[in-house]
């Protein structure tokens, strides 16, 4: 399939009809996880990361918490697997 301008989709702009596509450029993603004490500032620092344009999830421990709980898991935060599942959001 391709553009209007006959052009294949994921060809480089300009590319003679039937050039192949561009391979897809992946890099992996980086993830920080903020810990800290209450009132540290850890949401400071997470609403400015995500006023610079870098991806941000609030509060993902605390969700993966509610969920586990529901579960009828006390303490999540006491399995191996606890940090697994707050860095999969």
């Amino acid at each position: 399939m391709g553009t209007p301008s006959g052009t294949p989709v994921g060809a480089p702009v300009g590319a003679p009809v039937g050039a192949p596509p561009t391979p897809a450029i992946t890099t992996p993603m980086t993830r920080f996880i903020l810990t800290g004490t209450p009132g540290a500032g850890k949401t400071t620092i997470l609403h400015g990361l995500a006023a610079r344009g870098h991806a941000t999830v609030e509060e993902a421990a605390t969700a993966v918490i509610a969920a586990e709980q529901a579960r009828g898991d006390a303490e999540p935060w006491t399995r191996p697997s606890f940090i697994g599942k707050v860095a999969e959001l």
